[in-house]
């Protein structure tokens, strides 16, 4: 094995031995290098060790790890697959490159040690929903390491890691580029003065901003999310049916007109059926208004032709929805102002557990360059199904006319 020689910032993360660890650090820290070193500490401490590295893509995990991990492990691998991008010790444990857009692949494995490298651009549900029940059974000890893109999922992670009911299991680190050592101070001088402000802080000194061309201008991490205990009334829930994920927000109204986000469903390769089962199981004897998405009124999605809109009065909701969509534009507008009023009043609220709105919001931006909504980027799903409430609850202008669809039960 090549000779290992660690940075002190390196050594302190390495040295760590709490079970969850989140670093954030500028860029060239040698993060890469040092999740090689962990890994393969990780496979020769046991026998049949499983050992996965994970980057935001295949590709990345290729271009990123792979020739590290080839270079550290050349005098002591026994086995080596170029392709699936694995090496076996004598002990046959294996480390494992894999990428976090690939979900299927990820599955139904059993791990002992676990990196998430560049977690920041990683959709969260991949952590929440796969790898972390992979993590339960041996309880394997993870590492979260990347530089910060925007306040997102890592940025919620890194935080809430230094919490006081975290900090038996959870630790965190955070150091700039210049404290990394493998970067000259000359350089990262140069590297300032070229840069606008904004970047260099975030690549260079990991700090965690806002992103750039946010679309929910208004909404804000330490303003706009407080706990909202449920008060037991009535119920709104706002729905963007789609497949993949199938989304929902759950409404209630506070005093003095405001609103509050006391629940959110998200449900991957899921369909209205799930939904409203889900819906129910959680509110098994409210009152509850459904504001879906217009489509949903023709959409078929059972093999009787039932309509989503169909499928949620059978569950015994009521459905309120315009005969056609509010624009983007228009109901883009209405987040805002609940969100932040021109008169400085903040009318809609976020409970804390809503992390996938909470994250969409934050994170959903404007095409760069354009004033077209990214729609690629997932972030829309969560935003949406949140506008087709509120353009109904809290309009700017009420002037657009609805349609009432009530079932008799």
């Amino acid at each position: 094995m090549a000779e290992i020689t660690l940075t002190k910032p390196q050594t302190e993360i390495f040295l760590d031995e709490h079970r969850f660890r989140v670093a954030c650090c500028g860029r060239r820290f040698g993060k890469s290098y040092l999740a090689m070193i962990e890994c393969i500490r990780a496979a020769l401490s046991k026998p049949n060790a499983n050992v996965w590295y994970v980057a935001p893509s295949y590709s990345q995990a290729k271009l990123i790890a792979w020739r590290p991990l080839q270079d550290l492990t050349r005098d002591i691998a026994v086995k080596t697959h170029q392709t699936e991008l694995w090496v076996e010790f004598p002990n046959r444990s294996r480390i494992t490159l894999k990428g976090a857009q690939e979900e299927d692949s990820l599955r139904g494995a059993s791990l002992s040690f676990l990196i998430l490298d560049e977690y920041a651009s990683m959709n969260p549900t991949v952590w929440d929903f796969v790898l972390r029940p992979a993590c339960a059974d041996q309880r394997a000890r993870v590492l979260f390491i990347g530089t910060p893109a925007g306040v997102n999922a890592f940025y919620d992670l890194w935080l809430n890691s230094q919490r006081e009911d975290f900090k038996k299991d959870w630790a965190s680190f955070q150091y700039t580029t210049i404290q990394g050592g493998n970067v000259l101070p000359e350089e990262v001088e140069a590297a300032r003065l070229q840069m606008d402000a904004r970047t260099f802080r975030q690549e260079f000194e990991a700090t965690f901003l806002e992103a750039t061309g946010k679309i929910i201008y208004n909404f804000n991490r330490y303003e706009s999310v407080r706990v909202c205990p449920d008060r037991g009334g009535k119920l709104y829930v706002s729905i963007d049916f789609n497949v993949n994920p199938m989304t929902a927000s759950i409404i209630q109204e506070a005093v003095g007109g405001e609103y509050e986000v006391i629940d959110e469903i998200y449900m991957s390769n899921s369909n209205t059926f799930e939904l409203a089962t889900e819906l129910k199981a959680r509110y098994p004897s409210r009152n509850i208004t459904c504001f879906p998405d217009p489509a949903g009124r023709q959409r078929k999605t059972s093999a009787n032709g039932k309509t989503d809109f169909t499928i949620l009065e059978d569950t015994g909701f009521r459905c309120i929805a315009p005969y056609k969509h509010n624009s983007i534009k228009d109901g883009i507008n209405n987040l805002n102002a609940a969100f932040l009023s021109t008169d400085g009043r903040r009318r809609l609220w976020i409970d804390p557990k809503c992390k996938y709105l909470i994250d969409s919001l934050d994170r959903w931006c404007y095409k760069e360059g354009t004033s077209q909504p990214d729609k690629n980027s997932g972030f829309d799903h969560c935003v949406d199904n949140l506008r087709y409430g509120i353009d109904q609850l809290m309009p700017i202008i009420n002037n657009k006319k609805s349609v009432v669809q009530i079932r008799s039960w």
